[in-house]
């Protein structure tokens, strides 16, 4: 199945991703605590039931020892052409406002930056169900919340996320009009949100 919408064609041109592919997209550096490797079975999944599906991994590659073990999976599941660990970016809003969906899989958490990003940027959210993530996504219905080890409820997820855009607004709004002090304090931030996030 090709996404829902299709924003960005100009970027997913520039990295060389078909115009009908499913955008996946994760922000954040690729370590143990971001989980990446969950995606990376369950977009295996996805490909072997034949949906037309990309992870974009932009972040910070430093942990070489998980970045090994992420390419390892990668190259098992012959999703060489699938998973694209970007390193450290400076266009991650242009890659939030082209993607399909944003997934968060993340075991812990302490101010979930990338994911307040995301839910400001309008994006259709899946993300693990630990306490930061359900203070962000708190308004019923602006993302779905997920056990992080929970492999096929990330594959139907990732396959079924709803885009309507009551969905995403509500996202925005439980953020930018939010009175609590970190989301008020991310929100300050995401300007100078600089190298450490990726």
């Amino acid at each position: 199945r090709g996404p829902r919408c299709h924003r960005g064609p100009a970027l997913r041109e520039r990295l060389g991703l078909p115009a009908e592919a499913r955008w996946i997209l994760c922000v954040g550096r690729v370590a143990p605590q971001k989980n990446q490797l969950a995606l990376i079975a369950a977009l295996a999944a996805l490909v072997r039931a034949g949906v037309d599906a990309h992870l974009l991994l932009p972040g910070s590659l430093a942990n070489e020892p998980y970045v090994a073990r992420c390419r390892e999976a990668i190259a098992a599941a012959g999703l060489d052409a699938r998973v694209h660990l970007l390193g450290a970016r400076k266009d991650v809003r242009e890659l939030l406002a082209a993607t399909d969906v944003f997934a968060f899989p993340s075991t812990y958490e302490g101010l979930p930056l990338a994911l307040v990003e995301a839910a400001l940027a309008g994006c259709a959210i899946v993300a693990s169900d630990i306490e930061p993530n359900r203070e962000v996504l708190d308004t019923k219905g602006a993302g779905l919340l997920l056990p992080p080890e929970d492999t096929r409820a990330w594959i139907e997820a990732l396959v079924e996320t709803p885009e309507e855009h009551g969905v995403v607004l509500r996202a925005r709004t439980a953020i930018a009009g939010r009175d609590w002090p970190s989301a008020q304090a991310a929100v300050r931030q995401l300007a100078g949100y600089g190298e450490e996030r990726r």
